[in-house]
């Protein structure tokens, strides 16, 4: 019984990591100033990294940890509900930002997350495959 409980162990970290993803990642977008986390640390550098850039990079993690979570052996509903979620939250997130003071709705930025979900996706699919020859 203790191995099938440390056989899950991995399986809630990496459901935990995506929470916390999320979490950051809508903090980021809907704080006035997300930048001022950084300030005087060593990521700082984020600054002057395209906003195009960061959003690409942020969606395609975060699309990568979720979908990967799901795998790709189970229910096709459950991946297309995980995908749906991922627009909703890119979309919302960034049409939530016309109401924020200092922020802007950016027609780019949202094209940036749907790139990031579509690449984190292929990306999932690949890693899946790949651990699953890993396996065998």
């Amino acid at each position: 019984m203790l191995v099938n409980e440390f056989r899950k162990l991995p399986r809630q970290i990496h459901a935990c990591c995506c929470l916390a993803l999320l979490v950051v990642i809508s903090w980021a977008l809907l704080s006035q100033n997300p930048f001022a986390a950084v300030r005087n640390t060593p990521l700082s550098w984020l600054k002057t990294v395209s906003d195009l850039i960061l959003h690409l990079a942020a969606y395609t993690v975060f699309s990568t940890a979720c979908c990967s979570l799901i795998g790709f052996q189970g229910d096709p509903t459950v991946r297309r509900r995980v995908l749906i979620l991922l627009v909703i939250h890119a979309l919302g997130t960034e049409y939530l930002q016309h109401w924020m003071p200092y922020r802007t709705c950016d027609p780019l930025d949202a094209a940036a997350n749907l790139s990031g979900i579509a690449t984190g996706f292929l990306l999932s699919l690949w890693l899946v495959r790949v651990g699953s020859e890993v396996r065998v």
